[in-house]
């Protein structure tokens, strides 16, 4: 796509420029490549697996805009990624094989979910939430904070919960 305005950076151009690098060659330039088409392959599926968890999410009205609810193991920011270009100003997201649930608003939105982490954290103090400073994430547990106590709120319950703090 030479001359494709926006095309500067593209995989192909940047392994043609890993391989001039100090102490790269054609051959580590190759093999990065080959991880970086993984990664891209991997996505794909992943946007596939999102896409169906979509077609079966429990969708919601918010005073922010359409909301969702539904379980995936994608990974959550690309979940809010796709939902977002999708139209969704909320979601909540379930990891069905590990023990994390999060609210996650798009940050274009209005939401502040300042009270759902007063009311869950209030309502189980032994468990771990972390609450984003932009308002828009309450997350419990990730892949890079794994929980050692599940919440005992489903995705129903916390859209149950949103629908009754914001109206």
């Amino acid at each position: 796509y030479i001359g494709r305005p926006g095309n500067f950076f593209n995989v192909a151009q940047i392994v043609q420029t890993l391989s001039g690098l100090p102490n790269e060659d054609s051959q580590t330039a190759s093999l990065a490549g080959f991880k970086l088409l993984d990664a891209l392959l991997h996505l794909h599926h992943e946007k596939i697996s999102i896409e169906r968890a979509v077609g079966r999410g429990r969708r919601f009205s918010t005073k922010w805009g359409r909301g969702i609810g539904l379980a995936s193991d994608a990974l959550p920011g690309s979940v809010s990624t796709l939902l977002a270009e999708k139209g969704f100003a909320l979601v909540v997201l379930q990891h069905p094989g590990r023990a994390y649930l999060h609210v996650r608003a798009t940050p274009s939105s209005q939401a502040d979910l300042t009270k759902l982490a007063a009311f869950v954290r209030t309502h189980e103090p032994d468990r771990e939430w972390y609450f984003h400073h932009s308002k828009k994430m309450l997350l419990h547990g990730d892949l890079v904070a794994p929980t050692r106590k599940r919440t005992s709120y489903a995705i129903s319950a916390m859209i149950a919960l949103i629908r009754k703090l914001y109206g």
